[in-house]
């Protein structure tokens, strides 16, 4: 969030903070659409992408 943020201002920080919440959903939807092209119907690619474990290293 702070490196999104890029710098320590509070106004700075709470858009870091939107912009990592926008990645995670962005991240979140790429998954399933990418399982839908695989052949899930809509229901299974959101339960298989839900499982997915983030790894921000």
């Amino acid at each position: 969030m702070l490196l999104a943020a890029g710098e320590w201002s509070p106004a700075a920080i709470a858009a870091g903070f939107e912009r990592v919440r926008m990645l995670k959903s962005d991240m979140a939807e790429g998954r399933r659409l990418r399982l839908c092209r695989l052949g899930f119907d809509e229901a299974e690619a959101a339960r298989l992408a839900s499982l997915h474990t983030r790894n921000f290293m």
